[in-house]
């Protein structure tokens, strides 16, 4: 799997979704200065950093109040849907992505699934993609602030980098995923040869398939990270 900088953690942490927390995956072997903070905050295999999905909750707690069951069944079935996506962008290996199922038997999940990789290919086709990174965890850490992150989707184009953060609820969280993306620019840019051009939220569900970001202001982006804040 191709890095998409020194920062890329893939390798050693994987998502829990029914926890909802980062688990380590194997022992970290590289050593630069990201891996040597992510190993200095593990404890006992549990990770000590911050992650966008907790900052941006304690920023938009009302997502909360939608009950349990109905968040856990939300969040299954993006999983379900993203595995696909994931797995068929990993497999391209020519200028389209073909569909790539996964163990799923639910046909509406295998449809949904589908309909993004159609969407993608449309991206592909508009912005003369080259390369597609997909479901990377990246860290960011500056004097100030460290935290984690995952990364859906990232392309390569002749005129920049574009982001895109899949989504598959029927409810849309704007505000939430805008500081989502904010936060997803900011672990990518830790990389200098990398600036993102645009920012989409991808949600099939709506009206408008690809939404583009807005632009969180000075102070909603403090707010946000001094959840990140590190005190070492």
């Amino acid at each position: 799997m191709k890095q998409i900088g020194i920062n890329d953690i893939s390798k050693y942490l994987e998502w829990d979704f029914e926890n909802l927390e980062y688990i380590v995956k194997k022992q970290i072997k590289e050593k630069n200065i990201y891996t040597e903070i992510l190993e200095n905050n593990i404890v006992d295999d549990k990770l000590l950093l911050k992650n966008t999905f907790d900052i941006t909750l304690e920023q938009y707690p009302h997502i909360n109040t939608v009950g349990d069951n109905v968040i856990k069944q939300s969040i299954k079935q993006s999983e379900c849907i993203k595995d696909m996506v994931f797995k068929s962008i990993e497999n391209r290996n020519g200028f389209k992505i073909n569909f790539v199922e996964n163990e799923c038997e639910n046909i509406n999940h295998i449809n949904l699934a589908k309909r993004y990789v159609k969407e993608f290919n449309n991206l592909i086709y508009k912005y003369k993609v080259s390369d597609i990174y997909c479901n990377r965890v990246l860290i960011y850490s500056d004097n100030n602030y460290s935290f984690i992150g995952h990364i859906d989707v990232l392309v390569k184009t002749n005129q920049g980098y574009i982001q895109v953060e899949i989504k598959t609820s029927r409810i849309n969280y704007v505000e939430k995923y805008n500081a989502q993306l904010y936060l997803n620019k900011k672990l990518i840019e830790v990389n200098k040869d990398i600036k993102i051009k645009e920012s989409f939220i991808l949600n099939i569900r709506e009206q408008q398939v690809f939404l583009a970001s807005t632009e969180l202001s000075k102070k909603e982006q403090f707010t946000l990270l001094q959840s990140a804040r590190h005190y070492w």
